[in-house]
């Protein structure tokens, strides 16, 4: 089944739309008010694609390994 996360996140900034119009403010203004207030953080997502039946046999393999012998840390976290 495909992920349908985006009808509930266009529901969901439909409504926080309305009620930033009830305040008296645009979507930006709410956005930049809450980068004010918060901060903001920009992440960078790296793709790695393996196509074909290589590519499948590729992924099987890592997740084999992940199951078999899971990592016992990350970054500076380790876990015991």
């Amino acid at each position: 089944m495909r992920d349908k996360d985006a009808i509930s996140s266009c529901a969901l900034i439909a409504e926080v739309a309305a009620w930033a119009k009830d305040q008296g403010l645009s979507l930006l203004d709410l956005l930049e008010s809450l980068y004010v207030r918060y901060a903001c953080y920009k992440e960078n997502l790296i793709s790695i694609v393996r196509k074909g039946k290589s590519g499948i046999e590729q992924i099987n393999a890592m997740m084999e390994k992940f199951r078999n012998q899971p990592p016992v840390s990350l970054g500076d976290q380790m876990w015991y």
